[in-house]
C-alpha cells in the first residue's frame, strides 16, 4: 500500500514539471552533444550552441551562436501534451563580427524557417528538451541561474534585440 502512494507521489511530482511547467524567464542552451550521466548539454566548439530564451508566456528568442557570426530569430511558442512548438517570425538578424578590426555589423534578413517541435521530458529533477530531426537541437537543458542572468542581460542590451523588436513580422 505504502509503495502505491509513493509511485503516485512521484508520478504526479514529474507530471507537474512537465505539464505545469512554466518557461517564461528561463534561457536552455541547445546542442547535439549531451551527458545523460550528468543531465547536461556539452558543447565544446565554436557553432555547436544555440540559446533559446523564453521572454514570456508566449514569445521566445533564439541565437545561434558562432564566434565571427549570430542568428537571432524570434517567435511564439506554444506546449501541449509535453511538446514544445516554436513558430518563427518571417525575419532574423545577422550579426557579423569583422575578424580583424572587432566590427560589428548587423543585418535585418527575411527568412521562411520551418516551425520547430521539441519533446519535453525531465533528467533528474530537470527539464530536458529534445528535438528529433535537426542534429544541432537535439539536446537543450536550462543554464544555471546565474548564467541565465548574464544571458538575459546581454540579449536585452544588444542591437539585434532592439532590430527585433522593431522588425515585427
Amino acid at each position: 500500500m505504502q509503495l502505491r502512494w509513493i509511485v503516485l507521489f512521484v508520478a504526479l511530482t514529474t507530471s507537474h514539471l512537465i505539464h505545469g511547467q512554466t518557461l517564461s524567464g528561463q534561457v536552455f542552451i541547445l546542442s547535439e552533444q549531451y551527458d545523460e550521466n550528468k543531465c547536461e548539454v556539452v558543447a565544446l566548439c565554436d557553432c555547436c550552441a544555440t540559446d533559446l530564451f523564453f521572454i514570456n508566456k508566449k514569445e521566445f528568442v533564439m541565437v545561434s551562436r558562432c564566434l565571427f557570426d549570430n542568428t537571432f530569430s524570434k517567435g511564439k511558442y506554444r506546449i501541449k501534451n509535453n511538446l514544445l512548438t516554436l513558430k518563427y517570425n518571417k525575419i532574423h538578424i545577422s550579426e557579423k563580427t569583422d575578424e580583424q578590426t572587432g566590427k560589428v555589423t548587423h543585418v535585418v534578413e527575411k527568412s521562411n524557417i520551418e516551425k520547430s517541435d521539441f519533446e519535453i521530458n525531465t533528467c533528474g529533477k530537470k527539464l530536458r528538451l529534445h528535438h528529433t530531426a535537426i542534429p544541432e537541437f537535439k539536446n537543450g537543458m536550462q543554464y544555471e541561474q546565474s548564467k541565465e542572468k548574464q544571458l538575459k542581460s546581454e540579449l536585452l542590451k544588444s542591437k539585434a534585440w532592439k532590430l527585433l523588436g522593431k522588425k515585427q513580422s
